[in-house]
Protein backbone atom coordinates (compact mmCIF):
# COMPACT_ATOMS: atom_id res chain seq x y z
CA UNK A 1 0.00 0.00 0.00
CA UNK A 2 1.42 3.52 -0.99
CA UNK A 3 1.91 6.05 1.63
CA UNK A 4 -0.79 8.89 1.47
CA UNK A 5 0.06 12.13 -0.31
CA UNK A 6 1.21 14.94 2.37
CA UNK A 7 -1.41 17.78 2.12
CA UNK A 8 0.36 20.06 4.28
CA UNK A 9 3.89 21.71 4.66
CA UNK A 10 6.22 20.30 6.58
CA UNK A 11 7.51 23.59 7.60
CA UNK A 12 6.26 27.69 7.86
CA UNK A 13 8.16 30.64 8.04
CA UNK A 14 8.01 33.06 10.96
CA UNK A 15 9.08 36.67 9.96
CA UNK A 16 11.81 38.05 12.33
CA UNK A 17 9.60 41.48 12.47
CA UNK A 18 6.70 39.61 13.68
CA UNK A 19 6.55 41.06 17.19
CA UNK A 20 6.52 44.24 15.45
CA UNK A 21 3.65 43.50 13.87
CA UNK A 22 0.33 46.10 15.04
CA UNK A 23 -1.99 42.88 15.26
CA UNK A 24 0.40 40.54 16.90
CA UNK A 25 0.90 43.81 19.03
CA UNK A 26 -2.55 44.40 20.38
CA UNK A 27 -3.18 40.03 20.40
CA UNK A 28 -0.40 40.40 23.41
CA UNK A 29 -2.29 43.33 24.69
CA UNK A 30 -5.37 41.83 25.06
CA UNK A 31 -4.27 37.92 25.44
CA UNK A 32 -1.18 37.87 26.67
CA UNK A 33 1.32 35.61 25.70
CA UNK A 34 -1.15 32.99 25.88
CA UNK A 35 -2.93 34.35 22.69
CA UNK A 36 0.55 34.29 20.94
CA UNK A 37 1.08 30.86 21.52
CA UNK A 38 -2.66 29.71 20.79
CA UNK A 39 -2.27 32.10 17.08
CA UNK A 40 1.16 30.19 16.65
CA UNK A 41 0.01 27.04 17.45
CA UNK A 42 -3.07 27.32 15.19
CA UNK A 43 -0.92 28.50 12.38
CA UNK A 44 0.78 25.06 12.86
CA UNK A 45 -2.55 23.28 12.33
CA UNK A 46 -3.00 25.56 9.71
CA UNK A 47 -0.07 24.89 7.73
CA UNK A 48 0.76 21.24 8.66
CA UNK A 49 -2.42 20.08 8.32
CA UNK A 50 -4.14 21.58 4.07
CA UNK A 51 -1.31 24.43 3.92
CA UNK A 52 -3.28 27.24 3.57
CA UNK A 53 -6.48 26.65 6.03
CA UNK A 54 -8.20 24.92 8.78
CA UNK A 55 -11.31 24.74 9.78
CA UNK A 56 -12.88 26.32 13.47
CA UNK A 57 -14.21 22.79 15.07
CA UNK A 58 -14.84 22.26 18.96
CA UNK A 59 -11.90 19.80 18.06
CA UNK A 60 -9.51 22.05 16.87
CA UNK A 61 -10.34 24.37 20.51
CA UNK A 62 -9.39 21.01 22.67
CA UNK A 63 -6.52 20.42 20.82
CA UNK A 64 -5.29 23.63 20.93
CA UNK A 65 -5.86 23.91 24.88
CA UNK A 66 -4.88 20.73 25.49
CA UNK A 67 -1.58 21.35 24.40
CA UNK A 68 -0.92 24.77 25.48
CA UNK A 69 -2.87 23.58 29.09
CA UNK A 70 -5.53 26.52 28.32
CA UNK A 71 -9.44 25.93 28.72
CA UNK A 72 -11.37 25.44 25.80
CA UNK A 73 -13.33 28.51 26.01
CA UNK A 74 -10.12 30.55 26.65
CA UNK A 75 -8.95 29.10 22.67
CA UNK A 76 -12.64 30.32 21.55
CA UNK A 77 -11.97 33.61 22.94
CA UNK A 78 -8.41 33.81 21.40
CA UNK A 79 -9.68 32.98 17.70
CA UNK A 80 -12.49 35.45 18.21
CA UNK A 81 -10.12 37.76 19.13
CA UNK A 82 -7.79 37.01 16.04
CA UNK A 83 -10.73 37.21 13.56
CA UNK A 84 -12.01 40.54 14.92
CA UNK A 85 -8.42 42.27 14.20
CA UNK A 86 -8.17 40.50 10.95
CA UNK A 87 -5.47 38.22 11.71
CA UNK A 88 -7.97 35.67 10.02
CA UNK A 89 -10.72 36.15 7.29
CA UNK A 90 -13.57 37.14 8.94
CA UNK A 91 -15.95 36.54 6.20
CA UNK A 92 -15.06 32.88 5.54
CA UNK A 93 -14.42 32.57 9.31
CA UNK A 94 -18.28 33.87 9.56
CA UNK A 95 -19.82 31.83 6.57
CA UNK A 96 -17.87 29.08 6.54
CA UNK A 97 -16.20 28.39 10.15
CA UNK A 98 -12.80 28.51 8.01
CA UNK A 99 -9.39 30.13 9.34
CA UNK A 100 -6.62 31.48 7.07
CA UNK A 101 -6.02 34.81 5.74
CA UNK A 102 -4.40 36.62 3.11
CA UNK A 103 -0.60 36.01 4.37
CA UNK A 104 -1.32 32.82 4.72
CA UNK A 105 -2.29 31.75 1.15
CA UNK A 106 0.65 33.93 0.15
CA UNK A 107 2.79 32.01 1.94
CA UNK A 108 1.49 28.64 1.22
CA UNK A 109 1.52 29.43 -2.78
CA UNK A 110 5.49 30.44 -2.18
CA UNK A 111 6.52 27.85 -0.65
CA UNK A 112 4.57 25.29 -2.70
CA UNK A 113 6.60 26.49 -5.52
CA UNK A 114 10.21 25.25 -4.09
CA UNK A 115 9.37 21.47 -5.44
CA UNK A 116 13.41 21.24 -6.06
CA UNK A 117 16.23 22.36 -3.54
CA UNK A 118 19.24 23.48 -4.91
CA UNK A 119 23.05 23.82 -3.28
CA UNK A 120 25.21 26.15 -4.62
CA UNK A 121 28.23 24.77 -6.87
CA UNK A 122 31.06 26.05 -4.39
CA UNK A 123 29.53 23.81 -1.53
CA UNK A 124 27.96 20.81 -3.24
CA UNK A 125 29.27 17.65 -2.18
CA UNK A 126 29.16 14.34 -4.81
CA UNK A 127 29.44 10.71 -4.32
CA UNK A 128 33.02 10.18 -5.78
CA UNK A 129 32.00 6.31 -5.84
CA UNK A 130 29.24 6.93 -8.54
CA UNK A 131 29.88 8.77 -12.13
CA UNK A 132 28.15 12.04 -12.96
CA UNK A 133 26.28 12.10 -16.41
CA UNK A 134 26.39 15.34 -17.84
CA UNK A 135 22.61 15.82 -17.31
CA UNK A 136 23.39 15.93 -13.55
CA UNK A 137 26.30 18.50 -14.27
CA UNK A 138 24.59 20.71 -16.47
CA UNK A 139 27.65 20.64 -19.08
CA UNK A 140 26.72 19.22 -22.13
CA UNK A 141 29.36 17.05 -23.93
CA UNK A 142 30.14 18.79 -27.06
CA UNK A 143 31.37 16.93 -30.26
CA UNK A 144 35.20 17.32 -30.41
CA UNK A 145 35.70 19.46 -34.51
CA UNK A 146 37.55 16.75 -36.46
CA UNK A 147 39.23 18.08 -39.64
CA UNK A 148 39.80 15.76 -42.54
CA UNK A 149 42.44 16.14 -45.14
CA UNK A 150 41.51 14.72 -48.31
CA UNK A 151 42.99 11.70 -49.59
CA UNK A 152 44.50 12.10 -53.31
CA UNK A 153 43.60 9.19 -55.85
CA UNK A 154 46.72 6.74 -56.29
CA UNK A 155 46.99 6.99 -59.46
CA UNK A 156 46.02 11.25 -59.56
CA UNK A 157 49.11 11.40 -57.21
CA UNK A 158 51.70 9.23 -59.55
CA UNK A 159 51.04 11.60 -62.20
CA UNK A 160 51.22 14.71 -60.08
CA UNK A 161 54.68 13.62 -58.81
CA UNK A 162 56.10 12.28 -62.57
CA UNK A 163 54.53 15.51 -63.77
CA UNK A 164 56.72 17.34 -60.77
CA UNK A 165 60.16 15.28 -61.66
CA UNK A 166 59.28 16.15 -65.56
CA UNK A 167 59.37 20.00 -64.83
CA UNK A 168 62.31 19.93 -62.39
CA UNK A 169 64.85 17.82 -65.30
CA UNK A 170 63.35 20.30 -68.27
CA UNK A 171 64.66 23.54 -65.87
CA UNK A 172 67.77 21.90 -65.46
CA UNK A 173 68.21 21.32 -68.83
CA UNK A 174 67.56 24.96 -69.44
CA UNK A 175 69.98 25.92 -66.87
CA UNK A 176 72.59 24.03 -68.30
CA UNK A 177 72.35 25.22 -71.85
CA UNK A 178 71.98 28.78 -70.53
CA UNK A 179 75.00 27.98 -69.06
CA UNK A 180 77.03 26.70 -71.84
CA UNK A 181 75.82 29.58 -74.97
CA UNK A 182 77.34 32.06 -71.79
CA UNK A 183 80.39 30.35 -71.56
CA UNK A 184 80.67 29.89 -75.73
CA UNK A 185 79.81 33.64 -75.84
CA UNK A 186 82.59 34.22 -73.19
CA UNK A 187 85.17 32.02 -74.80
CA UNK A 188 84.61 33.75 -78.18
CA UNK A 189 84.49 37.03 -77.22
CA UNK A 190 88.25 36.24 -74.82
CA UNK A 191 89.58 34.91 -78.46
CA UNK A 192 88.70 38.14 -80.16
CA UNK A 193 90.23 40.91 -77.72
CA UNK A 194 93.43 38.55 -78.42
CA UNK A 195 93.52 38.98 -82.34
CA UNK A 196 93.22 42.37 -81.53
CA UNK A 197 96.00 42.65 -79.09
CA UNK A 198 98.22 40.54 -81.50
CA UNK A 199 96.85 42.93 -84.31
CA UNK A 200 97.97 45.92 -82.30
CA UNK A 201 101.63 44.44 -81.55
CA UNK A 202 102.06 43.69 -85.04
CA UNK A 203 101.34 47.19 -86.46
CA UNK A 204 103.98 48.74 -84.07
CA UNK A 205 106.42 46.72 -85.00
CA UNK A 206 106.20 47.26 -88.74
CA UNK A 207 106.02 51.46 -87.81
Amino acid sequence: MSRPIKKGLSYFPLDTDMLSNRKIRRLFQSQGCEGFAAYTAILCEVYGTTGYYVRYTDDLCFDIGFTLNLKEEQVRKIIGFCVEIRLFNQELFDRQKILTSLGIQSRYREISKRNVSRISPEWELRDETHPVSAKETGVSATKTPVSATKTTPKGKGKRKEKESKTNIVTKIQANNEHSTSNDNGEAGRRAELLQMAANATSTSRHA
